[in-house]
């Protein structure tokens, strides 16, 4: 069992802000760089210490596996009956609008 982000929707939205939080006296922002075969995610963190506002960057690569490369890696390597949901309740998996990619399969004989 994979479960993942569905990058095939993260690719084609291309949507750079992923989202924004608070907790306490800190501010969270998550967002890609699209630049090239590998996905920058970040998390921009921005604490407020003595009514001033600091900021910290964590960067990190992603590679945006999609359920399909992942199928086929899968199957290259004696796995089958490949399935993927939308869910880890196994609610079908849409490419365009389901949030992650959850791929279940067997290893044959």
């Amino acid at each position: 069992v994979l479960h993942l982000l569905n990058y095939e929707r993260v690719l084609a939205t291309r949507e750079r802000i992923v989202h924004v939080s608070r907790h306490g006296d800190r501010e969270f922002i998550r967002f890609y760089d699209f630049d090239g075969p590998v996905l920058g995610f970040n998390l921009l963190e921005l604490p407020w210490i003595d009514g001033a506002c600091r900021h910290r960057l964590h960067s990190t690569p992603h590679r945006p596996w999609t359920a399909a490369d992942l199928a086929a890696a899968l199957a290259r390597h004696g796995l089958g009956d490949v399935r993927t949901y939308g869910t880890l309740g196994f609610d079908p998996y849409d490419a365009r609008d389901s949030q992650a990619a959850v791929i279940v399969a067997r290893r044959e004989g």
